[in-house]
C-alpha cells in the first residue's frame, strides 16, 4: 500500500455568506477522512487536487508555483470560500508513495 501524506486546508478568504460558517483562518488536517465543520460541497472541489498531494504527486499543478502547496475554491461563485492546500512532509521521512 503507497503512504500517504496529509494535508493541511485553511481557509485564506471569504465573501459574502458561507452557509458552513467558514472564514478566513480555519484550518483543518486531512488525514484521510472529512473533518468536522468543512463544507462538503467544498470538499467535493478539493477532492481531486488532495487525492494527487495525499499520494506525493508531482508536477501535476503548473499554476502553482509551489508543488506542495494549491488554492482552490467551493463552488458557490457568489459567495467564495478560498481554500489553501498544504502537503504536510514528514521530517526526515520519505515523501513519494512506495512502488
Amino acid at each position: 500500500m503507497s503512504k500517504r501524506l496529509d494535508v493541511e486546508v485553511e481557509v485564506i478568504s471569504q465573501k459574502g455568506f458561507c452557509g458552513q460558517g467558514n472564514k478566513a483562518g480555519d484550518k483543518w488536517v486531512i488525514k484521510g477522512k472529512t473533518p468536522e465543520g468543512i463544507c462538503i460541497s467544498a470538499f467535493c472541489s478539493m477532492m481531486p487536487f488532495l487525492n494527487v498531494m495525499r499520494y506525493a504527486g508531482k508536477d501535476s499543478f503548473p499554476f502553482s508555483r509551489n508543488p506542495d502547496e494549491v488554492t482552490c475554491a467551493c463552488p458557490d461563485a457568489e459567495n467564495p470560500v478560498v481554500f489553501r492546500l498544504r502537503r504536510i512532509r514528514p521530517p526526515g521521512g520519505p515523501d513519494a508513495p512506495d512502488k
